[in-house]
């Protein structure tokens, strides 16, 4: 399903680069209904928080029943790092397994699909999870909450605690 959206994904990118009547503020907390369908989705973010900064973001992601179902963290350490809830040890971000593009001001793309994510920044792959597995995850964590991606989402939130570095979204 990756292949099939990655088109759309850069002209829809290509479009909304500069547009920012169709960018949304992001309000911690609040519970946002995802209307593009629950299994696959792309979610979009836009950060303007520089290496260093200590800023973060996270974005939980939950079913029908507001029961939790899964989640990523950013945080603009020295190096930017990232977790992905329900796959690694939230306490301890790793960097991203490829370089982030140099550019402060970030576009970020999260395409959640089944049991898997891909993330993009500025248009470039920075994370592949296609497949969540012990193998592709810390088999402690994976093997105690590894259910939740297979969760159809219903809604997403910003961390009231947590979201110091998130300016705008879109989901589409």
């Amino acid at each position: 399903w990756y292949s099939s959206k990655l088109t759309p994904f850069f002209v829809y990118l290509s479009i909304t680069k500069n547009c920012t009547d169709m960018w949304n503020s992001v309000i911690s907390g609040k519970m946002i209904p995802i209307d593009v369908g629950p299994l696959y989705f792309n979610l979009h973010i836009r950060t303007t928080s520089a290496a260093g900064s200590n800023d973060e973001t996270v974005i939980y992601y939950f079913d029908e029943k507001e029961a939790f179902a899964g989640g990523i963290h950013i945080v603009f350490n020295s190096t930017i790092k990232h977790a992905v809830y329900g796959c690694n040890n939230v306490s301890y971000p790793t960097p991203f397994p490829t370089s982030l593009p140099a550019e402060q001001s970030k576009h970020w793309v999260i395409m959640r699909g089944g049991h898997g994510m891909v993330i993009y920044c500025n248009g470039e792959e920075v994370l592949d999870l296609t497949v969540m597995s012990s193998q592709t995850c810390d088999p402690s964590i994976f093997d105690m909450r590894g259910y939740v991606w297979g969760k159809e989402v219903s809604s997403i939130s910003f961390s009231p605690d947590h979201n110091s570095a998130s300016d705008s979204y879109n989901i589409g």
